[in-house]
């Protein structure tokens, strides 16, 4: 990521340190409700004395000051490790390189670090059981303490809670910034999410206490057992994790959980505050008479060479002055800044960057529905290759009159024609009409290779005896035919190297196990495609506002010289969502289904722009040049029946 761009140099990095200091004084109010939680064992019918004589306690505001430090590294965090695009590996073996990855494993070393820090503070609040590492053993006469199984646990649950956190969240792409569609104040935005962040630390929580009891069930003794011995403490008699010691084990989970869940709060919290920082408007100017601010403007910020999120960034601020501003839709439309070659309309910068991003997704679109086509025509093709490919050297064989247009056919050079009947040629027909020849007269395998070939009568030469040609040629062309010869064996040599290298790369995929891993995931690869959802969601929305505002605020005529290519992009955009929306794909992640989901909206946002358009111009676009398939398109959201 570019740390060196002014807009993250300067404002990124003030807006990530006033979310360390909401976050901090945030802390101090949630750990305040933890500890009422903490305390709240049916026994204690002192609660509220016990609960106030710990909150005006130093020892509690000291300890609840560092909780508040640990959740500044937090934002420190989530600062080098956010996200803007919402892409995913594709393949299994990428998504387990992810993780891998020396960079992955220290920041999910680093939460645990932070995990395993606030279980610890929170052992110390109230004197309880998980306070300290040894305990007093009445089972063993010889020694007075032992290692205390219950602090091992309590502290490595926040170990195995930070860290398996981080992981879930990387995977469910958790840690990208969503730009809200409406803007909320950071009390508002906290007093609205703050219920629905609470219950999801609690479901995540759960389902990781659960696997966290089985697995120290299983293998947790050898933890145990190697800490006991590097601290110098004997064990105690029995376990605590057993269905056989229930009255320990059901106070010990309810600890844990409520551990885990203050623990996944914090975090949760310290994301969505810094996602509302880094997610809030940023005014670009539009003009400067200062050279030296001509990369801080907004069509500077607009292209693919700037990073992700200044062009989140700078996409974002184009859609809400193109809603809510029409004075910046004045200086859209008006002339700009001196060039080499002459006067720059802002409005034929920003039409060219919304365009392309529309045009972007509509060629990823058509792209992938002609490979699934592709992928569906071979199966069935090679479904019938063995049937179709004796017929076809019959009819071919027999000398039958072929159907296949000769003016189609291309000279192919082959290196082994001179091993082949000398008297005849042979042709490629990769590019061939077929759409008449009856299936029977063609081999549908080889033509979709394109390898087929076709023998036809050498009228035009005849074979040349190489005696004859050694005779007439002279020694200066001998040498030189030497080293022809020499280069072309070379070449082939080469050829032959790599198609052995394909061989083997072919025969190495072709293993169950490997090819397992390296295949591409179809669910994953259909949502890549809306990686971008934000940035064309907010083209469509720019150009389809200014359009429609241009019939009025735009003096110079600019935007309806290329109303037809706005027409054209958006309505080229729609039927490919269209064709897209039906073709059903699978998934069981929440972050491919809901990535899955915006060629929905995406759907919806077009439909709505071509109705903002035809809305404001009406019947004038009849002298619009598009296609006839765009002309009846466009007469249907005229008549509003789409």
């Amino acid at each position: 990521m570019n740390t060196e761009h002014w807009l993250m140099a300067q404002e990124l990095r003030w807006r990530s340190a006033a979310c360390a200091v909401w976050i901090w004084l945030l802390t101090f109010l949630v750990t305040a409700g933890f500890l009422f939680t903490w305390l709240l064992p049916p026994y204690n019918i002192f609660i509220l004395y016990d609960f106030f004589v710990l909150l005006f306690a130093f020892r509690s505001w000291f300890l609840a000051f560092c909780i508040a430090c640990l959740c500044v590294l937090y934002v420190k965090i989530n600062k080098d490790t956010y996200s803007v695009n919402n892409g995913m590996k594709s393949t299994r073996i990428d998504m387990l390189l992810k993780h891998v990855r020396p960079k992955s494993i220290a920041y999910t070393l680093s939460h645990a670090f932070v995990g395993t820090c606030i279980a610890f503070l929170i052992s110390n609040f109230v004197p309880t059981r998980f306070t300290h590492i040894s305990t007093l053993c009445n089972s063993l006469p010889e020694s007075n303490s032992c290692f205390n199984e219950s602090c091992f646990i309590f502290h490595l649950f926040g170990f195995v809670v930070g860290s398996v956190s981080f992981i879930l969240r990387e995977e469910n792409r958790e840690s990208t910034l969503f730009f809200p569609p409406v803007q909320q104040g950071r009390f508002l935005s906290v007093k609205c999410h703050l219920t629905n962040l609470m219950l999801k630390s609690a479901s995540v929580c759960a389902k990781i206490l659960a696997y966290f009891l089985l697995v120290y069930y299983l293998v947790g003794f050898l933890g145990r057992n190697f800490l006991a011995t590097l601290l110098g403490f004997p064990l105690c008699a029995g376990h605590i994790i057993s269905l056989w010691n229930l009255f320990d084990l059901v106070p010990l989970a309810w600890s844990l959980w409520l551990s885990g869940t203050f623990v996944l709060l914090l975090q949760n919290l310290t994301w969505h505050l810094f996602n509302v920082y880094l997610t809030q408007i940023f005014p670009f100017p539009m003009d400067s008479v200062f050279p030296e601010d001509v990369p801080k403007l907004l069509t500077t910020n607009l292209n693919n060479s700037q990073p992700t999120v200044v062009q989140h960034m700078a996409f974002q601020y184009l859609s809400y002055i193109s809603q809510f501003s029409a004075s910046k839709r004045k200086q859209i439309f008006m002339l700009g800044s001196e060039s080499g070659s002459g006067k720059l309309f802002k409005w034929e910068v920003i039409a060219d960057e919304c365009i392309s991003r529309i045009s972007t997704l509509t060629k990823k679109l058509k792209d992938y529905q002609q490979g699934i086509s592709f992928t569906g025509d071979a199966k069935r093709s090679s479904s019938k290759s063995s049937s179709t490919s004796s017929q076809s050297s019959a009819s071919l064989n027999s000398g039958s009159q072929s159907v296949l247009s000769v003016s189609m056919l291309r000279r192919r050079p082959l290196a082994s024609d001179s091993n082949r009947n000398p008297n005849m040629s042979y042709f490629e027909v990769s590019s061939l009409d077929t759409s008449y020849a009856p299936p029977s007269q063609l081999n549908t395998s080889a033509l979709l290779n394109g390898s087929l070939a076709v023998p036809t009568p050498k009228l035009w030469t005849k074979q040349a005896r190489k005696n004859q040609a050694n005779v007439s040629t002279s020694v200066y062309g001998s040498s030189t035919t030497q080293d022809q010869d020499d280069e072309a064996s070379y070449e082939t040599f080469k050829g032959q190297l790599k198609k052995l290298g394909a061989r083997l790369l072919q025969s190495v995929r072709g293993i169950s196990v490997v090819s397992y891993f390296i295949t591409e995931l179809p669910d994953r690869k259909a949502g890549n495609i809306f990686a971008d959802h934000q940035i064309y969601r907010w083209s469509i929305q720019s150009i389809s506002f200014l359009t429609a505002a241009s019939i009025t605020e735009d003096d110079y005529g600019f935007v309806q010289r290329r109303l037809h290519e706005v027409l054209g992009a958006l309505l080229d955009l729609l039927s490919v969502l269209e064709k897209n929306c039906k073709l059903s794909v699978t998934s069981s992640s929440p972050a491919v289904l809901s990535l899955l989901r915006q060629q929905h909206s995406l759907k919806a946002e077009t439909k709505s722009a071509i109705h903002r358009i035809t809305n404001s111009f009406a019947r004038h676009l009849d002298s619009i040049a598009v296609s006839a398939e765009h002309r009846r398109r466009l007469t249907s959201f005229l008549e509003q029946r789409e």
